[in-house]
């Protein structure tokens, strides 16, 4: 396996089957060497034949298929040379495309009215901003608190709004406008009402806090705060099939903010009652798997109402895995679609729900398309079987162990080498926290073991997966339980292959970045040699300057502010440890992080060559916080390349 086979790789996302069952659209990526840039087409494919009949293919990106009830396939399309955002509509049977409307800004989460009526979408408004088009590359004049976004950039003091555009009038109308951001939304199935996700509290930037309003008129746009939460990290939200109630995940415990599980309620639109239905119930759903690298617009993760509307689909997570379920919404019943060991990270089905399309990835198959139909589970695609076949992957081992009485699940990918001396070994740690770590395809973890490293990782405290108390067990307390699980992992992994543990290494990004940084502190002579990437080095500065610190380190600490006691923060960092790291330790970082920002990764890599520690910074000056799932192909090679390279160099 070379690092080349990154752009050998077509990913499919985004699954959508039409009204009529008979077709499926879905998007397709590949890494583009040429443009250093990615590549995506929308494929047709036949259910009944099996077969592809079309591809839409004309060097833009086109990506987020939608049906509408006339089996008609509404698309974006964007051009990457004029950066020009196009809603498309094909004409199947002509396999002809015109365009309905276009823009000039960044659109999200299109979607269609229930009636065929409309299109909408979310963008964020530009109103706010330094009306000088001369300035606005250079000046921002800031009066938002919120006024960045990792996936975004600068967003200044702009919000996301709702827009909606009429097919028939062919009329663009915002239909929410202040200050507050739409965060996600619903079309009633009648086409005629909208449900919001937003918090139009003059706090808003400051909580996790989210509330649900409603729109019954759309001429007038008026909405109702119906219901509220303490957090929402989806953006879907769900009517039933009479437009009764409305279905949703999210928490109610302020004190839980990150951790919190992510459970199924239900909304009484005409009461504006809550009820939770899966209250008793250990597991958090949606798709919440933290470690992918090739995954690029996602699938489809929201909960979905039946037909008759007695039940609930939705996403769960457990031990590393990611199954679908269905719901009753009376009796709480819970039952897996089919058994599988793999993650499913998006699903559709027809309007009889006879069948039922899945996004499954494996830890050797980045994602394919299976059906569910009568009883029988198939699988449709195979973009990838060739050439995983020709690379040889092989699937990660599950392994459990118990740390402190508790059972944890990690995996193991095995390094393919003949020397006789033992596999060097990595232990990779996980991001987060929030998250689950799951057995899922990671192209950089193939790579490394097809380089005679043994990559393991484990979901550790922390993480989703192993119910909620195990989610919780570290709020407060980042740097114990977490890095004491990844440990007593690589020790019990350690004893169960004989291996002499001669070269350990350790690497890890954003959260596991921090945890990397913890650990080599905490343990300064079990490795050779570390990566510590996308780290939190300083807590005190990433309360201040990452587009979440603040949200992430008021749970934390129990909302006590750095200035009212800065011992807090600064014996939870790697900074206060700094001068127990010994070992040669490489430092990656992008400048355009706005998640964990490169001031923390200029801090440790100054820190280290001050204390005389064999360093090497990679900084990437032109990417952000998903260098290893987003970023350009080259870069991405690149970073992977660097992580092998230091590695081999610090063997024994």
């Amino acid at each position: 396996m070379e690092i080349e086979d990154l752009y050998n790789f077509n990913i499919i996302d985004d699954p959508r089957i039409s009204v009529d069952g008979k077709y499926i659209a879905y998007t397709e990526t590949i890494a583009s060497k040429i443009d250093n840039n990615y590549r995506s087409k929308i494929v047709l494919y036949e259910i009944d034949s099996k077969k592809t009949i079309l591809e839409l293919n004309d060097g833009c990106k086109n990506c987020f298929p939608r049906w509408n009830k006339n089996n008609e396939l509404i698309y974006l399309n964007v051009n990457k040379d004029s950066d020009n955002y196009s809603i498309k509509l094909l004409d199947l049977y002509n396999a002809s495309s015109k365009v309905v409307f276009e823009q000039d800004k960044n659109i999200s989460d299109i979607k269609i009215s229930g009636c065929g009526d409309y299109i909408s979408f979310l963008k964020y408004d530009d109103d706010d901003l330094n009306n000088d088009n001369e300035l606005k590359q250079d000046v921002l004049f800031l009066e938002r608190f919120n006024w960045k976004s990792d996936s975004l950039g600068f967003t200044g003091n702009s919000y996301q709004h709702l827009y909606i555009y009429d097919l028939k009038k062919c009329v663009l109308k915002k239909i929410t406008n202040g200050k507050y951001d739409v965060s996600g939304y619903a079309w009633s199935n009648n086409g005629s009402k909208i449900a919001l996700i937003t918090n139009k509290s003059i706090t808003n930037d400051f909580e996790r806090k989210k509330e649900i309003y409603y729109i019954d008129d759309l001429n007038r746009a008026d909405s109702s705060k119906i219901a509220e939460f303490e957090d929402i990290r989806g953006s879907d939200i769900s009517f039933s099939p009479k437009d009764e109630y409305l279905s949703v995940c999210g928490h109610d415990n302020k004190a839980h903010g990150h951790y919190g599980f992510q459970r199924v309620w239900l909304i009484n639109i005409k009461d504006k009652q809550k009820r939770c239905i899966t209250e008793d119930i250990d597991i958090s759903f949606g798709d919440y798997s933290r470690n992918y690298d090739l995954k690029y617009y996602g699938g489809n993760d929201k909960v979905e109402w039946s037909s008759n509307g007695e039940e609930i689909y939705a996403l769960s997570n457990e031990y590393g895995y990611i199954h679908l379920n269905k719901i009753n919404i009376h009796t709480a019943k819970i039952e897996k679609i089919f058994e599988s060991q793999s993650v499913i990270y998006g699903y559709c089905f027809d309007i009889n729900e006879e069948k039922i399309i899945t996004l499954e990835a494996k830890s050797n198959d980045p994602a394919n398309i299976y059906i569910f139909e009568n009883g029988k589970r198939t699988k449709l695609t195979g973009v990838n079987d060739e050439l995983i076949s020709q690379l040889d992957l092989q699937e990660t081992e599950e392994f459990w162990f118990k740390n402190d009485g508790v059972d944890i699940v990690g995996w193991i990918n095995k390094g393919d080498r003949k020397q006789k001396k033992s596999t060097p070994i990595i232990l990779y740690n996980g991001g987060g926290p929030g998250g689950m770590r799951s057995n899922t395809f990671v192209f950089e973890n193939q790579y490394y073991s097809k380089q005679g490293f043994t990559v393991i990782n484990c979901n550790a405290r922390g993480n989703y997966g192993h119910g909620e108390e195990f989610s919780l067990a570290i709020k407060g307390h980042w740097g114990d339980l977490d890095v004491s699980d990844n440990i007593s992992f690589l020790n019990n992994y350690l004893k169960s292959s004989n291996n002499d543990g001669d070269n350990l290494f350790t690497a890890g990004g954003s959260y596991g970045g921090y945890i990397t940084s913890w650990m080599i502190c905490q343990h300064p002579d079990i490795f050779n040699a570390a990566v510590v990437d996308r780290t939190v080095f300083n807590r005190a500065s990433f309360f201040g300057t990452s587009d979440m610190g603040y949200l992430l380190d008021k749970v934390e600490h129990s909302n006590v502010m750095p200035w009212d006691n800065i011992n807090t923060y600064f014996n939870r960092s790697p900074i206060s440890k700094i001068k127990n790291i010994k070992i040669p330790t490489m430092v990656v970082h992008s400048a355009q992080d706005q998640r964990c920002t490169v001031d923390q990764g200029d801090q440790l890599f100054s820190a280290l060559k001050y204390f005389n520690v064999k360093t090497k910074y990679i900084r990437f000056f032109n990417e952000n916080h998903d260098l290893n799932r987003l970023g350009a192909p080259k870069n991405k090679s690149i970073r992977i390349s660097e992580y092998t390279k230091w590695f081999q160099e610090n063997i024994k």
